[in-house]
């Protein structure tokens, strides 16, 4: 990772700035992946659990175009706008991760070839940024391909 050396005289506009070192969501997530993959837990409390992953997954997708119209605007925002559609990604990855794990059938080979190429790409930093939520969408990813 390639970072611009900073000193105390190096202003605080970039995304990176903004962003918050260990986001709650981070925990939260895997707290509700965990719950959602539970072996044996309450069909309703499932049920409850699916219904909050994909509010999240969601307000993620809903999140790029957002994005994209503040940037019209706002020059440090357009740093932001290939990260939303990354998040957009994740969260189309996730609804379908949940899709398949609901109805116990595991996803085409195609589909993990291609979701693990998108976790990869999204190892990367970028905009010196990277997606907190990261290990918790791969246990997902991993869940819907049939793995434990």
């Amino acid at each position: 990772m390639n970072v611009d050396p900073a000193t105390q005289l190096t202003p605080l506009t970039a995304l990176s700035d903004a962003a918050r070192p260990d986001p709650p969501l981070r925990r939260a997530l895997a707290g509700l992946v965990h719950d959602f993959r539970a072996v044996g837990a309450d069909a309703a409390r499932v049920a409850a659990t699916r219904e909050r992953l994909s509010a999240v997954f969601q307000s993620w997708r809903d999140a790029a175009p957002g994005v994209a119209a503040i940037a019209v605007h706002s020059a440090p925002a357009r740093e932001g706008l290939p990260l939303a559609q990354e998040l957009a990604d994740l969260g189309t990855a996730g609804q379908e991760a949940l899709t398949y794990v609901s109805s116990a059938t595991p996803a085409p080979q195609s589909w993990r070839d291609a979701r693990a190429a998108l976790l990869e790409r999204l190892q990367r930093p970028q905009a010196h940024l990277r997606f907190a939520v990261l290990p918790a969408m791969r246990e997902l990813i991993q869940a819907a391909g049939g793995g434990q």
